[in-house]
């Protein structure tokens, strides 16, 4: 007998269909290559589709509490499901109902009754394509060098973020991290040994910043970013010193900088939270990077918080 949440480890594959029979055919024919989760309401199905992520989701027009066309939705409306593709499974086959289902979102519409080879076939045809998709969207937001992530996805986790703050009304703060004197490393050491640096920079500051909401980015040639969400000016601080204690501890050389001999960094930060959740995504990086410049027309090798005028 099957169990809600019955699943084999293979492509993740989410049924949302009130039949037990229906569903009972899909687990039992894809459990060798498929990892099979259900759900007999729309409720439940959003739920798992969430949490379980899954690459493929075969949806059942006529369900007991929504109608499939409001469920999809709800999934493409959703920032944390609306990529998953979505097969309409049902016994509803007019070519109207069918259009409708391709106009709202569906990437495929299968006809009851099933024909398990070919649904087969489709869903594995569909969750190569969304695999593909990830990878290339993933490629394209990470920096190539330091496998972290680039400029583009810290603009859009940014606008995110405080987007998030404002709405929970939390505090929100914003680190931009300069490797001090990099020219001088590049023009003496080599470009080589410079990317050297970076990554190993890099892997001191994903060491230290070990939160699973907080983000990291390399938004320039020696520029870096963390995002911390939920902190205030405290938490902020606190990391600047495990940075600064970090890369003491690390001790790259760096005979041709004027603060240390060896590799330093200048951190301007700064914490939105209050009046200032009114304020954009840019006007944060400028509060950011003042507070940043700060740090570098005063020495170097430190941190600053940018304070906002009463």
């Amino acid at each position: 007998m099957l169990k809600k949440g019955f699943f084999i480890n293979r492509i993740p594959v989410l049924i949302i269909d009130d039949d037990p029979n229906i569903i009972k055919l899909i687990a039992e024919s894809f459990k060798h290559d498929f990892s099979v989760h259900f759900a007999t309401s729309g409720a439940a199905g959003l739920d798992l589709a969430i949490s379980k992520k899954p690459d493929v989701i075969l949806l059942d027009v006529k369900l007991p509490d929504v109608h499939g066309y409001e469920l999809i939705r709800q999934l493409k409306n959703n920032p944390q499901t609306h990529d998953i593709p979505v097969m309409f499974v049902s016994s509803m086959c007019s070519v109207n109902e069918q259009e409708v289902g391709f106009k709202i979102g569906a990437i495929d519409y299968v006809v009851k009754p099933i024909e398990i080879p070919l649904l087969k076939m489709r869903v594995r045809t569909h969750a190569k394509i969304r695999q593909q998709a990830l990878m290339l969207e993933q490629l394209a937001a990470t920096d190539s060098l330091t496998n972290i992530a680039n400029r583009r996805k810290f603009d859009e986790v940014l606008s995110h973020e405080l987007d998030r703050a404002r709405r929970e009304k939390t505090s929100l703060s914003l680190l931009f991290i300069d490797v001090d004197n990099f020219k001088a490393y590049n023009d003496n050491y080599g470009h080589g040994k410079g990317d050297e640096c970076l990554v190993a920079v890099s892997k001191l500051f994903k060491q230290t910043v070990h939160r699973p909401g907080d983000f990291l980015a390399r938004i320039g040639g020696e520029e870096f970013a963390i995002i911390l969400s939920d902190t205030n000016e405290t938490g902020a601080c606190k990391l600047c010193d495990d940075i600064k204690q970090g890369l003491q501890d690390l001790c790259l050389p760096h005979e041709y900088s004027d603060v240390a001999q060896h590799v330093t960094v200048s951190i301007g930060v700064t914490v939105v939270e209050g009046e200032n959740h009114a304020q954009d995504a840019k006007q944060v990086c400028a509060w950011a990077d003042s507070a940043l410049y700060y740090v570098k027309e005063n020495g170097r090798s430190g941190y600053s918080v940018f304070r906002h005028s009463k």
